[in-house]
């Protein structure tokens, strides 16, 4: 049901709303000029015919040399995977693989709005500009709590609700939640005086009130709010000066009109549902909304208490077999309340429920529903429906074989060790929250892929503590190095509690040694503290020095110290696939699996995501003849750049894997400093059009070096790269 409040609402007077700290500080690190570099792209993008003389993306490391690869695998087993689609001779897989934004794709974004639109009779409009994409309801509620309030401070919920909530906006954020009591007597509905009791209860307790959540309908009543509580709940955040979540995602299961198919039909699973609870002797909530029905079983308490419905409720469970939600899980104030969900099932299973419940209540009966599957489920039910938090099992199989399979099967991996979340971003700040309290720090060598300044401090709160890494040893992290950081940290009181390594490094473009490995697994057990390995360019290394995983010296060393490693894995760098957003913690910290695998609920991989790569990544002759050739172009690209960047006058790090060459124009800087660089990076993207990367958004010590990334373009653009180089090079030198 849509609800429309007829107050006008200022979108110029928000500023006065306060917001978080997180909102308002400068640690998401996307004010540097890696980022700008990207704006300038996006507003003038190089195209070959359209427009020549735009901006070419050289600071996106994206690996398309081998994508025609992955393209010929899927039409030679088109039978095995989902369809794709030619579209301008570009397949749809190839669209979707691909880098995108974080604004999202427009035309998904307006079909949303419009569906929003749509499912609230278009009574309103929104606005796709307005629209921010998550993964899923619980990241979005999660997101907004930390862009609301701060740790310590508390979002108001009417009860009964969502039990998840107590995850979602509690768990990561350090935000509290302050119940808004509601009861039986109308409906559960929230009045006033419930908002005002609890806003009252946090200010005694000295919790600064942020904002009020709400469920509309609600999970678990399954009604939706009157007109006139919404407008109450609305005049109440005006005058308390706060915000108002307002959590809508049953919005389209209002049943009380037939106006859509999926309306009729909920509308007669719930009449179907509410008459069988009735002819077994129990009542509900008159429901109008939502896949659920609040079923009352007080009548069968022993006595009204939260310990006897837990009694009931466990019979039903492990006797009777039926799921329910017990009310106390959703903080209802009542005992004796269950929330019933009747659309994820047959109508023929909703009667075997029925029949259980009739001759449980009748005879306390010990008998088990049969359970079964249709044998015709489509592959679009498999991947919509809902999947619990440790993903497909196939695709952790194929994820942990493939993992082995770019380190050369010299080590293996678990798969029940294997957590996914939406990208190797989402699993360096899963990783963080897990390791490290709010002021603790990380210890990270320079230079650093820049985005971890946001990946791991911005929300979590953790600072980090540069390795100062330099040139006279090729960048490579030293014993001594890794001690002075620690001694920074000790005399600024901050507590260590792990170490950060990319291997091979970004921006450096080059493998570590396996003495440099070791000495780094020796610091971190020396001070009994984490490491985490980032190895998202394992597959990519493409020179004969072979790869050295901290995996492989654990093997080495019987996996001693091993609970302290904790390896991060993408599909975006070595397969190509960042639009497909798959990331992997590997850890050998059953802590730490155990708390990642709760935690990746907020960034999780879609089914058909995983359903699609598992039988890829499952198909040994396909990897290892991709790995294989991949390199091989690799190679052969990087060696394109160096000879012609050479050619121009200049040198670079000498490097062995990755996507990217660390580029050494300190020569040419007029001074050796960051603002000197600074000027000859916007020169760069300005004049020569092409945007590469500064070190100094690296954290790299010393000025002049730049990250120039060469896989995410054909040969005949890098070969307009290297051409506007040279005339650049000649301009800038007769000019000296």
């Amino acid at each position: 049901m849509a609800i429309e409040i007829d107050q006008q609402v200022s979108t110029t007077g928000s500023s006065c709303i306060e917001l978080s700290n997180v909102a308002n500080s400068d640690t998401h690190g996307e004010d540097s000029p890696y980022f700008a570099g990207w704006k300038a792209y996006d507003e003038n993008p190089y195209d070959e015919i359209a427009n020549p003389s735009g901006v070419i993306q050289m600071g996106l490391a994206e690996n398309q040399v081998s994508f025609d690869l992955l393209e010929e695998y899927l039409e030679k087993n088109a039978e095995k995977l989902p369809t794709t689609r030619k579209s301008s001779g570009i397949s749809s897989f190839r669209e979707n693989a691909l880098f995108q934004d974080y604004h999202g794709l427009q035309s998904f974004r307006k079909a949303m709005a419009s569906f929003m639109g749509k499912i609230r009779g278009d009574k309103v409009k929104f606005d796709p500009e307005r629209i921010v994409l998550t993964a899923g309801a619980t990241a979005a509620n999660e997101l907004l709590t930390f862009i609301l309030a701060n740790p310590g401070d508390a979002l108001l919920v009417p009860t009964p609700y969502y039990p998840g909530f107590d995850r979602d906006l509690r768990w990561r954020t350090g935000v509290k939640i302050v119940p808004v009591h509601c009861n039986s007597s109308n409906n559960f509905q929230v009045t006033p005086q419930a908002l005002e009791d609890a806003y009252k209860e946090a200010e005694s307790m000295h919790m600064k009130v942020r904002g009020i959540l709400i469920t509309n309908p609600s999970n678990p009543l399954g009604i939706a709010m009157e007109r006139k509580v919404l407008e109450e709940i609305f005049d109440f955040v005006t005058r308390k000066n706060i915000h108002l979540v307002s959590d809508e995602i049953y919005s389209g299961s209002v049943f009380s009109s037939t106006e859509f198919i999926n309306r009729e039909r909920l509308k007669k699973r719930y009449e179907l549902i509410i008459n069988g609870l009735r002819k077994v002797g129990i009542e509900c909530l008159e429901g109008n909304a939502g896949l659920f029905c609040w079923m009352n079983l007080s009548p069968f308490l022993k006595d009204s208490t939260k310990q006897s419905e837990l009694v009931l409720w466990n019979s039903m469970v492990n006797e009777v077999k039926l799921n329910v939600s017990p009310g106390s899980s959703c903080h209802c104030d009542e005992p004796g309340w269950f929330r019933v969900c009747f659309a994820n099932m047959s109508e023929e299973t909703l009667q075997v429920s029925f029949d259980l419940l009739e001759e449980y209540l009748e005879n306390n009966a010990d008998k088990q529903p049969t359970t079964r599957k249709s044998s015709g489920i489509s592959s679009f039910r498999e991947n919509a429906l809902f999947q619990d938090y440790h993903g497909l099992q196939s695709f952790r199989k194929a994820m942990a074989s493939f993992m082995g399979k770019i380190r050369s099967d010299k080590v293996k991996f678990d798969p029940e060790r294997v957590v996914l979340t939406a990208g190797a971003t989402a699993a360096n700040e899963l990783l963080t929250f897990i390791l490290a309290n709010p002021g603790d720090a990380l210890l990270v060598p320079t230079p650093y892929y820049p985005g971890f300044d946001r990946d791991l401090r911005w929300r979590t709160g953790v600072k980090i503590v540069p390795v100062h890494c330099n040139s006279l040893n090729n960048f490579q992290v030293t014993p001594q190095a890794l001690e002075d950081a620690y001694k920074e940290a000790e005399s600024k009181n901050i507590k260590v509690r792990g170490l950060l390594i990319t291997n091979p490094s970004n921006p450096l473009g080059i493998a570590m040694e396996r003495k440099v490995v070791e000495e780094i697994l020796d610091f971190v057990t020396r001070k009994n503290i984490h490491l985490v390995s980032d190895e998202i360019y394992s597959g990519s290394v493409f020179s004969s020095t072979e790869f050295v995983s901290v995996a492989e010296i654990l093997e080495e060393r019987n996996y001693k110290d091993a609970e302290r490693v904790h390896i991060v894995y993408s599909l975006s760098k070595d397969l190509g696939l960042p639009g497909f957003r798959v990331g992997t913690i590997y850890s050998y910290n059953d802590k730490v699996v155990t708390t990642a695998r709760r935690m990746s609920s907020f960034s999780l991989v879609s089914s058909q995501t995983q359903n699609l790569l598992a039988a890829m990544l499952s198909d040994t002759k396909f990897t290892e003849n991709y790995i294989k050739i991949n390199r091989e172009r690799l190679k052969k690209r990087y060696q394109l750049i160096i000879d012609g960047l050479r050619k121009a006058g200049i040198e670079c790090l000498e490097g062995n894997a990755g996507l990217f060459c660390w580029m050494n124009l300190s020569p040419f800087l007029k001074s050796s400093t960051k603002e000197s660089e600074l000027i000859l990076w916007n020169s760069m993207v300005n004049e020569v059009k092409l945007n590469i990367s500064p070190g100094s958004s690296c954290h790299c010590d010393e000025p002049g070096w730049f990250r120039v990334s060469f896989a995410n373009m054909s040969e005949e653009t890098l070969q307009v790269v290297l051409k506007r180089i040279y005339k650049f090079m000649e301009t800038y030198q007769k000019e000296a």
